[in-house]
């Protein structure tokens, strides 16, 4: 197993899924994303990028942001 490479930003492997989450994702399906530390605003504007936006943000328990709902705008 290897862990995603992020580029130089840490962002590189989001773009992919974000391009493939709006090409995949049903008119009616969420896709659930889960986050590093701080990455929450920048995924939130790829996610915003392509198309799709953000229904919810779920916090570990020292109030980080750690997973993104995302659903396909209508």
């Amino acid at each position: 197993m290897a862990a995603l490479d992020g580029g130089d930003d840490g962002l590189t492997a989001y773009r992919e899924i974000a391009r493939e989450t709006q090409r995949l994702l049903s008119p009616d399906g969420a896709a659930f994303w889960e986050l590093g530390i701080g990455q929450a605003g920048d995924v939130s504007r790829l996610a915003q990028a392509v198309g799709l936006r953000v229904v919810g943000v779920a916090e570990d328990l020292a109030g980080i942001a750690r997973v993104l709902k995302i659903k396909r705008e209508i």
